[in-house]
């Protein structure tokens, strides 16, 4: 049976802050890709465009605005080459956590999960957790090579304390979890 959480206002205004300007929508890098439209195959941002979605169109060259990777599903049926694992999972963080753990932003981690932010920022990488622990005491928020040592990793695989997003989330993202887990595996190769 599926279980359904309705956050209170307050809940919702916890991500729904002045760091994100109060909206969760989508950003251009999401939808800067190809996607299947019946038996065409078009730039969602273009067709978005042609159907006068847009208050204010975007520019005409979506090639030149940058763009998330496309997930392995996507990849199917050459929408786009495979993109790589750190790519992914930066994308992810970013589509999905980023708007907390960002500057000004509600979490008080002092971590900044957006795309283009340093991994070797202060407070990320062999960082003691601000905010309690799921796993043991030898972990970090990040451990290079060790998703078992890592609260980012732990945090995405259980419900209940400690997850994250903190509430309106009662299933684990499987496809997720498995991506930053061999990303973080990934992270402890030539370190």
């Amino acid at each position: 049976m599926q279980q359904w959480n309705f956050p209170s206002r307050a809940d919702c205004l916890a991500c729904h802050n002045s760091a994100a300007q109060f909206t969760l929508g989508l950003r251009t890098r999401q939808l800067n890709r190809a996607q299947r439209y019946g038996t065409e195959t078009a730039n969602q941002l273009e067709h978005l465009t042609k159907l006068g979605i847009f208050a204010q169109a975007p520019p005409a060259n979506s090639g030149r605005l940058e763009q998330y990777p496309q997930w392995p599903e996507q990849v199917a049926g050459s929408l786009a080459p495979p993109a790589s694992m750190t790519a992914l999972a930066r994308a992810y963080l970013d589509a999905n956590c980023a708007l907390c753990h960002t500057p000004g932003g509600p979490s008080n981690s002092g971590v900044d999960l957006r795309f283009h932010t340093p991994l070797e920022q202060p407070g990320l990488l062999n960082a003691a957790p601000a905010k309690g622990r799921l796993g043991p005491a030898e972990g970090a928020l990040l451990t290079p090579g060790k998703p078992e040592l890592s609260e980012l990793y732990l945090r995405f695989k259980v419900r209940g304390e400690g997850q994250m997003p903190p509430f309106a989330s009662n299933l684990v993202d499987e496809q997720a979890r498995a991506l930053i887990e061999a990303w973080i595996k990934s992270l402890g190769m030539g370190r």
